[in-house]
């Protein structure tokens, strides 16, 4: 399934000190091994929290968030003008439309704007 996410090889770190337990800090150790240096993967994280690890690497993580049930579900935007918003909006919008190089929207702003008036 292409979730349009530019996911990739990601890292993992297992911080430690003195005070930690060593068997946990292997064990977390191994089980990054276990799925390679192209993948994280923390079990708890992965199987019972709910922390995805498909993650967007490469820099995209500054403005794509990580794979999650969002990345599944249909959005839409519904907007609503008053003939007012309309008669006021209209000559901003269809300068701004023939700025852009968009005559025939400018052309389209304009005849429905002249008729809410």
């Amino acid at each position: 399934v292409d979730v349009g996410l530019p996911a990739g090889p990601s890292e993992a770190i297992v911080l430690a000190d003195d005070t930690a337990n060593p068997r946990r800090v292997a064990v977390d150790l191994i089980t990054e091994a276990e799925h390679g240096s192209d993948s994280s993967a923390f079990s708890m994280a992965n199987y019972a929290v709910g922390c995805n690890n498909v993650i967007p690497t490469g820099g995209w993580a500054k403005t794509c968030s990580p794979l999650s049930v969002r990345a599944f579900l249909k959005s839409s935007s519904v907007v609503y003008v008053t003939s007012q918003g309309v008669s006021t909006l209209t000559g901003p919008v269809a300068d701004l439309a023939e700025y852009e190089g968009f005559s025939a929207h400018a052309l389209a702003v304009r005849l429905r704007g002249n008729r809410a008036t």
